[in-house]
């Protein structure tokens, strides 16, 4: 593969069209279609590796939407205990907190049990260690 065929892999890649790539490389539009053809598999390779690294840079953790929310909800709280009632609804604020706790409620029913080394009779008359959710804590 030659400097030139990079060359035009990345900038299809980058969507930039054929007439703009003929210009640019001073080839024919029919022989760039043709390397489009040829270079199929690198040009989305390409592509694909573009987005996903868009992707891993603006991805957030499970650590960070939790945290994002817990966040919102401090706000949505705030500004409920602090309107004036006389002059606007609460009603807005009242749907977004409560779409707000159940995100938050959704995502502690997935988090895992956590061992807390602390032993209870089972109702077999033994001894089990006691496990809690992130939400019974």
């Amino acid at each position: 593969m030659t400097k030139e065929h990079k060359e035009f892999i990345t900038l299809r890649a980058n969507g930039e069209s054929f007439d703009h790539i003929a210009k640019k490389l001073k080839k024919a539009k029919s022989t760039l279609i043709t390397w489009s053809k040829i270079y199929e598999n690198d040009i989305n390779d390409m592509i694909f590796l573009s987005m996903q690294q868009l992707k891993e840079e603006y991805k957030h953790t499970q650590r960070e939407k939790y945290q994002q929310l817990l966040k919102h909800l401090k706000k949505v709280d705030t500004a409920i205990t602090e309107i004036d009632l006389s002059k606007a609804t609460i009603k807005d604020l009242i749907l977004v907190r409560n779409d707000i706790q159940n995100s938050l409620d959704n995502m502690e029913k997935d988090t895992r049990f956590k061992k807390t080394n602390l032993m209870e009779d089972d109702y077999l008359g033994g001894e089990t260690e006691t496990e809690v959710r992130l939400n019974e804590t």
